[in-house]
């Protein structure tokens, strides 16, 4: 049989199936004993096989090889099919065309099926280039648009959020944000991963790709870490992560402004310090004072640069109380 499909490609499968179907009669003849038996049972698998093999070609334009076929499923006929599809925009076309026809025709869930396959896709993709992702991502998203079961659409979308290079590509960000506006039972879920995302997006700003998200006694030091690398950024991104984990913004601004204040940058403190609101700015003040008074009070450090950081420290706290002093009066 390998001989008719490698010699007459063309012709094949039917020339394999004219051939098989010819022996059938023979051997049905000899299959008095169990060997023949076993024979013809052979042989029979063979001709539904080809039988099929040549439905695939003529039908759904597929083309196998009988040990490819033999070896696989209705699945993995169809992650073939759509493997083929040589750009995301023929994607629903084929899927209209081939797809659905055989996967009903096999009696085989169909939305199952494009789920899985993005799964399978994102998994395999998930050690590519980047630029090969990408385009990856792209065939995903067309595959997911062709599932009509809404849960099944958001569990293909949770599985790109997840895969998906970051930053995210357009066509990424463009689907997260259609779903994230719709209504469904697992649209908390939905948010939930968008969240942990966004938090991911962020931390890979600062070098940091491997930290475990859901280790949130560990945000602080985190925390720290983003403030001392005084990017534009860094009190903002600091907020952010402080917001998503439920922590007090006021000791995120304390640690800032202590930051800005030992560094001699009162304008920049003051800044910071006008934008929070009274309450939050008093909070925050009271601390540094606190803080302060230990600066300034430590006597075992006598050398002149550890006189010039006091003399610093007590600069920005006099602007800082001054503060707190118009705050007040505009209370009482």
């Amino acid at each position: 049989m390998a001989g008719a499909e490698g010699k007459e490609k063309g012709a094949w499968p039917q020339n394999g199936l004219d051939l098989a179907v010819l022996g059938l009669p023979s051997l049905q003849i000899k299959s008095d004993d169990d060997y023949g038996a076993e024979e013809v049972e052979s042989l029979k698998s063979l001709v539904s096989n080809l039988r099929q093999l040549l439905d695939l070609h003529r039908k759904y334009s597929c083309r196998l090889s009988l040990s490819v076929f033999e070896k696989g499923s209705v699945r993995s006929v169809v992650f073939y099919m759509l493997d083929k599809v040589p750009a995301p925009e023929l994607i629903a076309a084929t899927v209209e065309s081939r797809i659905l026809p055989y996967a009903e025709e096999h009696e085989t869930p169909f939305d199952e099926m494009l789920l899985q396959y993005i799964k399978d896709l994102l998994e395999h993709c998930s050690s590519q280039t980047t630029t090969l992702f990408t385009e990856w991502e792209a065939k995903a998203v067309t595959v997911l648009d062709c599932i009509n079961d809404t849960d099944m659409k958001v569990d293909a979308v949770l599985e790109i959020m997840q895969k998906a290079v970051v930053p995210w590509s357009k066509v990424v960000e463009q689907l997260v944000q259609q779903y994230l506006e719709m209504d469904g039972p697992k649209q908390e879920l939905l948010k939930e991963s968008y969240r942990l995302m966004e938090i991911r997006k962020l931390l890979r700003g600062y070098g940091i790709r491997n930290f475990n998200l859901s280790n949130s006694t560990q945000i602080m030091t985190l925390i720290r870490y983003i403030l001392k690398q005084d990017l534009p950024m860094s009190l903002d991104d600091s907020l952010t992560l402080a917001e998503a984990y439920k922590l007090p913004t006021s000791q995120i601004n304390y640690l800032f402004l202590t930051q800005l204040i030992g560094q001699g940058r009162t304008e920049e403190c003051m800044t910071v310090l006008k934008k929070l609101s009274c309450a939050e700015a008093e909070c925050v003040i009271e601390r540094l004072t606190t803080w302060a008074r230990l600066q300034l009070e430590d006597k075992d450090h006598i050398s002149d640069e550890h006189k010039k950081n006091q003399m610093v420290v007590a600069q920005g706290m006099v602007e800082a109380l001054k503060y707190m002093h118009i705050i007040q009066k505009r209370e009482y």
